[in-house]
Protein backbone atom coordinates (compact mmCIF):
# COMPACT_ATOMS: atom_id res chain seq x y z
CA UNK A 1 0.00 0.00 0.00
CA UNK A 2 1.36 3.52 -1.26
CA UNK A 3 1.48 6.31 0.93
CA UNK A 4 0.92 8.41 -2.12
CA UNK A 5 2.76 11.62 -3.34
CA UNK A 6 4.21 13.20 -6.52
CA UNK A 7 7.49 12.22 -5.97
CA UNK A 8 10.45 12.10 -6.53
CA UNK A 9 10.31 9.79 -3.13
CA UNK A 10 7.58 7.34 -2.39
CA UNK A 11 6.33 5.34 0.75
CA UNK A 12 5.53 1.75 0.11
CA UNK A 13 4.29 -0.98 2.74
CA UNK A 14 4.02 -5.01 1.34
CA UNK A 15 1.63 -6.98 2.53
CA UNK A 16 4.08 -8.79 4.62
CA UNK A 17 4.63 -5.91 6.50
CA UNK A 18 8.04 -4.76 4.85
CA UNK A 19 8.57 -1.34 4.60
CA UNK A 20 10.12 0.65 1.19
CA UNK A 21 11.49 4.18 0.46
CA UNK A 22 11.10 4.38 -3.38
CA UNK A 23 12.75 6.85 -5.70
CA UNK A 24 11.43 7.65 -9.06
CA UNK A 25 12.75 10.81 -11.55
CA UNK A 26 9.62 9.98 -13.98
CA UNK A 27 7.21 12.36 -12.19
CA UNK A 28 4.56 9.57 -10.93
CA UNK A 29 1.60 10.47 -9.27
CA UNK A 30 0.25 7.73 -6.78
CA UNK A 31 -2.71 8.10 -4.59
CA UNK A 32 -2.47 6.77 -0.85
CA UNK A 33 -3.88 3.77 -0.32
CA UNK A 34 -2.74 2.34 -3.72
CA UNK A 35 -2.13 -1.03 -4.50
CA UNK A 36 0.60 -1.11 -7.01
CA UNK A 37 3.17 -3.64 -8.57
CA UNK A 38 6.35 -2.35 -8.61
CA UNK A 39 10.03 -3.31 -10.49
CA UNK A 40 12.77 -1.96 -8.85
CA UNK A 41 16.67 -1.64 -8.74
CA UNK A 42 19.32 -0.54 -6.73
CA UNK A 43 19.08 3.16 -6.11
CA UNK A 44 21.85 5.37 -7.59
CA UNK A 45 21.19 8.60 -6.55
CA UNK A 46 22.27 9.83 -3.07
CA UNK A 47 19.42 11.48 -1.71
CA UNK A 48 17.52 10.06 1.41
CA UNK A 49 13.77 9.33 0.49
CA UNK A 50 12.63 8.24 4.53
CA UNK A 51 12.50 4.98 6.84
CA UNK A 52 12.59 1.44 4.66
CA UNK A 53 14.62 -0.43 2.00
CA UNK A 54 15.82 2.40 -0.57
CA UNK A 55 15.54 1.47 -3.66
CA UNK A 56 14.57 2.62 -7.63
CA UNK A 57 11.06 2.42 -9.03
CA UNK A 58 11.70 0.64 -12.91
CA UNK A 59 7.98 0.46 -13.77
CA UNK A 60 4.90 0.69 -12.01
CA UNK A 61 1.36 -1.22 -12.26
CA UNK A 62 -1.93 -1.00 -10.78
CA UNK A 63 -3.50 -4.20 -8.98
CA UNK A 64 -6.75 -4.63 -9.34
Amino acid sequence: MTAGGSGPCYRLTTDDGTQYALYSGDGITLVKGDRIKINTKPALVRISCGPGRFVEIVAVEPVR
